[in-house]
């Protein structure tokens, strides 16, 4: 049993105390009966069975409940749900041995220490159904109320993709087409400065809708084999002259869309900070089940570690700070995890674990 700490502890302790020195005062009963010139054996033995029930109940139920995820909150109910019920079946007791009054102080005594065992004993009981019920009604209610904030918070995440989609994507466009007119026409570096700035927009307005639809949840999980979608997501990805090394891949369950955003993103990151000539490597965890993306560029330093997946932070003028929040989102949603780590070459390494095989153990798969 744990050191009691705090003060709303009083009752699963009292309640165990007290199933102690009954069992003391059974057992005291006992010997005196027992070993005493009284032959009361088959009366008091039907007692003692019942009554050391009884008594064992007080003792675990005292412990139980603080080794249990009941709230505190209910301690107290279910004390007094004990001992009123003990004192209860005890002055009935009381009366019904008044009426009925048996033929020796031993039998009397033990009656009442029995009636008062059995009762605190069932009003333990009662009391622990009851702060159970009421634990799974307010668990129910919470859930109830997240998965309320959440379809609301849904409704106002698609309302919003909507009006970046329609709002800013039209004029955008009306923008992007003015300025191949005016390219046409003009030769100017200005006209490039905007187009680089127009390509910007677009890709802050793309990375937002990925935001913004993807949720808190995925979507079906299927049998996706790595080895292929790492090869076409580097293929849907703008390269340059960096290369890509993967080892033997494992079959894996997710969502394959999602996932194709977290290797796209992972790609794009490696190929915007570590140069056009950057070597990405794909693999699995040697020591537990996961995948490690990694990359020879110049790495993240140790103090950024905790940012780099905050949503906006980005170290170059060209990066939206997008790419690896919808990565951190996307693993989230699966129930894995993702860390960032310095690989073999200096580089970034990124680790996601918690990965679900198909048949088999991703560490039998790969080394990393």
């Amino acid at each position: 049993m744990r050191p009691v700490c705090d003060p709303g502890e009083f009752w699963p302790v009292a309640i165990a105390c007290a199933g102690g020195c009954l069992g003391l005062i059974l057992l005291g009963e006992s010997i005196v009966v027992f070993v005493g010139p009284h032959n009361l054996f088959g009366p008091f033995s039907i007692g003692v069975f019942s009554s050391f029930v009884a008594v064992a109940s007080l003792i675990y139920g005292g412990y139980w409940i603080l080794t249990s995820n009941l709230s505190s909150e209910r301690y107290r109910r279910i004390g007094v749900w004990c001992a009123a019920s003990g004192v209860v079946f005890l002055t009935f007791n009381f009366f019904l041995m008044v009426t009925l009054p048996p033929f020796l102080f031993y039998l009397a005594f033990g009656w009442m220490r029995w009636a008062l065992s059995v009762g605190a004993s069932v009003g333990l009981l009662i009391g622990l159904f009851e702060a159970r019920a009421i634990e799974r009604a307010r668990v129910a209610e919470r859930l109830q109320i997240k998965q309320q904030a959440t379809e609301r918070q849904n409704e106002f995440l698609e309302e919003f993709a909507s009006i970046v989609s329609h709002d800013l994507r039209n004029p955008l466009n009306v923008a992007q087409g003015r300025l191949q007119i005016a390219q046409d026409e003009v030769e100017s570096e200005h006209l490039d400065t905007v187009e680089t700035s127009l390509e910007r927009i677009e890709k802050i307005i793309t990375n937002t809708l990925i935001l913004a639809r993807e949720g808190q949840t995925v979507g079906e999980a299927t049998l996706i084999d790595l080895d292929v979608l790492v090869d076409e997501c580097w293929g849907a990805v703008n390269t340059k002259n960096a290369e890509l090394v993967t080892e033997t891949l494992p079959t894996i369950e997710a969502d394959p869309d999602r996932l194709r955003h977290i290797f796209e993103n992972l790609f794009r990151n490696a190929v915007e900070h570590g140069g056009d000539d950057v070597v990405v490597r794909v693999g699995t965890l040697s020591d537990r089940d996961g995948i490690f993306v990694e990359d020879n560029g110049p790495g993240i330093p140790p103090d950024k570690a905790d940012v780099v997946f905050e949503t906006g932070y980005t170290t170059t003028t060209q990066g939206s700070g997008f790419g690896l929040g919808i990565v951190a989102r996307i693993v989230q949603a699966h129930g894995w995890e993702i860390r960032v780590t310095t690989g073999d070459e200096g580089g970034a390494r990124f680790e996601i674990t918690g990965v679900t095989v198909a048949n088999q153990s991703i560490s039998q798969v790969g080394t990393g």
